[in-house]
């Protein structure tokens, strides 16, 4: 297994818990003007928002069936080298 995934639990661990830290933050953050505070509360919103979409994505690779992981491995394909005929003349 490649070692990018060898720690996804770790990973979703991880996000969870930035997650809170900056809840956290946004509920002691009361010295902050009304203003500054909205544009904290859509920050950790969207912050949030895109956390979850990740965690999403791990959940979703991890309850991938094997056969179908070992199938969408990456391989090297040959490159394919296209001609510019312009030069020529022909078109």
């Amino acid at each position: 297994m490649n070692r990018f995934f060898a720690n996804l639990e770790l990973v979703k661990a991880a996000l969870l818990a930035q997650i809170e830290h900056c809840k956290h933050n946004y509920q002691a953050s009361d010295h902050l003007s009304k203003t500054e505070r909205t544009l904290e509360g859509r920050r950790l919103q969207g912050f949030s928002e895109g956390i979850e979409f990740a965690i999403a994505a791990i959940d979703d690779y991890l309850n991938t069936p094997e056969y179908l992981k070992e199938n969408s491995l990456m391989t090297p394909q040959k490159s394919i080298i296209v001609q510019d005929t312009a030069e020529e003349g022909r078109y």
